[in-house]
C-alpha cells in the first residue's frame, strides 16, 4: 500500500519509522548495525531471548532481547559499527532493545535494568538510547552514563554533548528536559519532573557509592519494598495490556486514514486534512510505543532487581530481625514464582503489538521505495 502524495508519504514514513525502530524488533540483517563484545573480565555472561545463561566470547554479536549480566567484579565492553563504545560495569543487567540502520543514521537502544553503564557515542541517532525504570535518555552523539539502583532510582549523567531525558506520566505522555555536559538528573519514580543538577556520578566508583547508599537506605524497609514491587508487577502488566489495546486501536485508525487517502476520492482540502490527522495519529502512536517500551523495562527491571536480592539474600543474615527476613523470603519466593507466567504474558502482548503495526510497517516500506531517487530529482 502506498500513499498518493509524495510529501505526505515522506512525512509519515519518517515519523513512523522512528516508532517502528522503538517497538518492532526484527531479524538483524547483514547490513544492520551490530553490538559486538570487544572484551570482558570477571563474572559476566549473556542471556538469550529465553533467559538461558551462556558464556561470553570475544567477538559475540548481540541481538535484540539478549541481555548482558555482570557479577560483582564483572566488566564488559561493547562496540557498535561506527566505533561507539558501551561499558557495562559490575552488578549490572543490560538488555538490547533493537538495532537499526536508516540511510546514514545508526541507531541503538538498550534497557538498563540494574547497575551502571558508560556510553561514548559517535554517529548515533537514538530517541530512546537508554531506557531505565524511571526515564528514557535520547541522544545524537555524546558521552554519558546511566545508573540504576536496587530500588529502581535512576541517574543520567552527561560528560559531553547533550541528552534529552523524558519520564512517563500516567497519561502515556512524557515530561522532558535537556541535559548538557556537566549536568545530571536523578529520578526515583516515573512521572516526577526531572530536575537538573551538577554532575555527581562521574565514574564507576561514584556510581557504586550511589547504588550502595541507596541499598543501605532501603535495607530496613526491604519487606515492604519487595511487597510493593510484587503489587507493582500486577499493576504494570495491567498497564501494558491497556497500552497494547490502545496501540491496536491507533494502528487500525492509521490504516483507515491511509486507505482513504489512497482511494483518491478526497478533494485537495480533504486530502490535506487527512494528512494532518494522519500525522497526528502517527505521533500519538509513537508516544504509545515509547510508553509500552518503558512499561516492559519496568517489569523486567523489577524481576532483575528481585533476582539480585535473591542472590545476595545470604549476606543479609543478621542485618534484619528474623521476622523481617522471613517476610522478605516470602516476598522473593512469591515474585520469582511468577516470573515465567509474566514473561509469557509480556511476550504475548509484545507479539500483539508487532502484529498490529506490521501492516503499517509494510505501508511505510512501500512509501519509502516510491520516493524519487537522486536521478529523478535532477530531471
Amino acid at each position: 500500500m502506498t500513499l498518493p502524495d509524495g510529501r505526505g508519504c515522506r512525512l509519515v514514513a519518517i515519523a513512523f519509522f522512528v516508532f517502528l525502530t522503538i517497538i518492532v524488533v526484527g531479524e538483524v540483517s547483514a547490513g544492520s548495525p551490530k553490538a559486538v563484545v570487544v572484551s570482558f573480565t570477571g563474572q559476566a555472561e549473556y542471556l538469550d531471548a529465553d533467559e538461558q545463561n551462556h558464556a561470553l566470547t570475544r567477538g559475540l554479536f548481540l541481538t535484540p532481547n539478549q541481555a548482558i549480566v555482570t557479577g560483582d567484579d564483572g566488566y564488559v565492553l561493547l562496540s557498535l559499527d561506527d566505533g561507539s563504545r558501551i561499558e557495562i560495569f559490575g552488578d549490572s543487567r543490560v538488555m538490547v532493545n533493537e538495532l537499526w540502520a536508516e540511510e546514514e543514521s545508526l541507531g541503538f537502544s538498550v534497557s538498563l535494568l540494574l547497575g551502571h553503564i558508560h556510553l561514548k557515542l559517535k554517529k548515533i541517532l537514538a530517541p530512546d538510547m537508554v531506557v531505565t525504570p524511571t526515564m528514557v535518555a535520547g541522544v545524537r552523539g555524546t558521552e554519558f552514563s546511566a545508573t540504576v539502583a536496587d530500588d529502581g532510582a535512576s541517574v543520567i549523567s552527561v560528560a559531553d554533548g547533550n541528552v534529552s531525558v523524558a519520564t512517563p506520566e500516567e497519561s502515556d505522555r512524557f515530561k522532558s528536559t535537556d541535559l548538557s555536559a556537566g549536568q545530571e538528573v536523578e529520578l526515583d519514580e516515573p512521572g516526577q519532573t526531572p530536575q537538573t543538577r551538577s554532575r555527581k556520578i562521574d565514574s564507576p566508583q561514584t556510581a557504586q557509592t550511589f547504588i550502595k547508599d541507596r541499598f543501605r537506605q532501603m535495607l530496613p524497609y526491604l519487606p515492604e519494598i519487595t511487597a510493593r514491587m510484587n503489587q507493582g508487577l500486577e499493576k504494570g502488566l495491567k498497564k501494558l495490556t491497556g497500552l497494547t489495546e490502545a496501540i491496536e486501536k491507533k494502528s487500525a485508525r492509521i490504516m483507515t486514514l491511509a486507505q482513504k487517502l489512497k482511494s483518491g476520492r478526497a478533494d485537495r482540502k480533504q486530502a490535506m486534512e487527512l494528512r494532518t490527522e494522519l500525522k497526528r495519529e502517527v505521533g500519538q502512536l509513537w508516544l504509545l510505543g515509547r510508553a509500552f517500551k518503558t512499561g516492559i523495562t519496568r517489569i523486567r527491571g523489577r524481576f532483575g532487581r528481585m533476582e539480585r536480592l535473591t542472590r545476595i539474600r545470604p549476606r543479609l543474615d543478621g542485618q534484619l530481625p528474623p521476622d523481617q527476613l522471613a517476610a522478605l523470603d516470602s516476598n522473593l519466593k512469591q515474585v520469582m514464582s511468577q516470573k515465567n507466567e509474566f514473561r509469557t504474558q509480556v511476550r504475548s502482548l509484545f507479539q500483539r503489538v508487532v502484529t498490529a503495526v506490521e501492516p503499517i510497517k509494510e505501508m511505510m516500506s512501500q512509501a519509502k521505495k516510491s520516493r524519487p531517487g537522486p536521478a529523478s530529482k535532477n530531471q
